[in-house]
């Protein structure tokens, strides 16, 4: 098992959350739900929001952001973001006091270390994440219509990576979207399909221990096509009977722990 404990309480198009956990220190990466949903699955968890350490957002669209206004409203908690997505998010913060922090370098909180990259989607300045306790990481890689030569060096070495698989090809194009969202999701800033995360993984000298499959779609992905598609396509690669699979889920809180 990893040294992080990880819980993604909400992933999806309607709502993105993730607590990753390590000893004492608790940082929450996106607050896609309303501030009542994530206390009330905090608390599923034996956790409350007056222990977060930071709150690290990936970028301004509302399934990343739309419980921070009520959030910062009530309580005090650092949040981290990229200089491009506090600009996006400027009418929530002329509205609300929050402890903005721009997060373009490496940071030190606490015992964790955590380190921004660049990712490819249509937002201002959106980034994944690095996190390190000691010789122990995790890799948050979501919302990203490629996996640059970046991203691969990033999730090397990953004892956790948590990593977007939205949607599989056929379904989509096969599906009722309109053309025009087909090919904003298929684009270089849309969102990875199973068989980019699957491909993502299977470049790796060494799998991670855990991996979480995040962001689903409803409409053009499902739990099952998700996993059998990365996980046929990992075993001609390399052995993975040892490896943890977690997928997210929209409505239910999923942990490692």
């Amino acid at each position: 098992m990893s040294k992080f404990k990880v819980a993604t309480l909400a992933s999806g198009s309607k709502g993105n959350a993730t607590i990753i956990k390590c000893g004492k220190e608790k940082i929450l990466v996106d607050i896609g739900i309303s501030c009542r949903d994530l206390t009330n699955r905090l608390k599923s968890i034996n956790m409350t929001p007056e222990e977060l350490t930071g709150i690290f957002i990936t970028h301004e669209h509302d399934d990343h952001i739309k419980g921070l206004k009520n959030f910062s409203k009530k309580y005090e908690v650092p949040v981290f973001a990229s200089k491009g997505t506090w600009q996006g998010l400027q009418d929530i913060t002329e509205e609300v006091s929050i402890d903005m922090r721009v997060i373009n370098t490496t940071i030190a909180l606490d015992k964790f270390e955590i380190t921004p990259f660049k990712v490819s989607h249509d937002a201002n300045e959106p980034i994944g994440f690095t996190v390190k306790s000691n010789k122990h990481k995790l890799s948050y890689v979501t919302d990203t219509g490629t996996v640059s030569e970046q991203i691969k060096k990033v999730v090397l070495d990953s004892d956790v990576v948590v990593l977007e698989a939205n949607h599989d090809i056929d379904m989509l194009m096969e599906g009722s979207y309109p053309a025009f969202l087909k090919k904003r999701i298929l684009g270089t800033k849309g969102h990875l399909a199973n068989t980019q995360a699957a491909w993502l993984l299977a470049q790796l000298p060494l799998l991670p221990k855990e991996i979480f499959l995040i962001h689903l779609s409803q409409d053009n992905n499902n739990q099952d096509v998700a996993l059998e598609t990365i996980q046929t396509i990992l075993n001609k690669q390399q052995d993975i009977s040892k490896i943890k699979f977690y997928i997210a889920s929209q409505k239910d809180v999923i942990t490692n722990f």
